[in-house]
């Protein structure tokens, strides 16, 4: 899934109301205003030894920025599950760069997720949980944020 695009959800794959299992593939340079590279409604997704890297949802309309979440992987209500997998230098417009989830139950595991970067900074870069639903984060090296451009 490289170099793909949709404007709004998931650049990369989008899911709706269904279980996908992603398995040994790379999600790069990919766009969208949520989940630039994965954004899964209402379903559930397992992303396994993949690589998500150089993702970004590039918003830049101060109207739509409040919509601008998860710059590679982004969960609405969805149960998300991330194993093995690396999720590196994403760029978001505002929270969760590298992953964001509001509601449903997100799972990180023997992951890293690192040096993703983002208009907020901070905590925010990486890993970020709007509430909810559960998030937990197990065995994964997440941090170093590179600054924003």
């Amino acid at each position: 899934f490289e170099e793909c695009g949709n404007g709004w959800l998931g650049g990369g794959l989008r899911n709706r109301n269904s279980t996908v299992a992603v398995v040994a593939s790379v999600f790069a340079r990919n766009n969208a205003v949520r989940g630039a590279a994965i954004h899964s409604a209402s379903g559930t997704v397992a992303i396994v030894g993949c690589l998500v890297v150089d993702n970004a949802n590039p918003v830049t309309d101060p109207s739509r920025l409040a919509d601008a979440m998860g710059g590679a992987i982004s969960g609405y209500y969805a149960n998300v599950s991330v194993s093995h997998c690396t999720v590196v230098n994403n760029t978001g417009s505002r929270y969760g760069a590298g992953i964001y989830a509001i509601g449903g139950d997100v799972a990180v595991a023997n992951s890293v997720v690192w040096g993703n970067r983002s208009v907020e900074g901070g905590d925010t870069d990486n890993v970020f949980d709007a509430g909810y639903g559960t998030f937990a984060v197990t065995h994964t090296l997440a941090g170093r944020s590179a600054p924003y451009p």
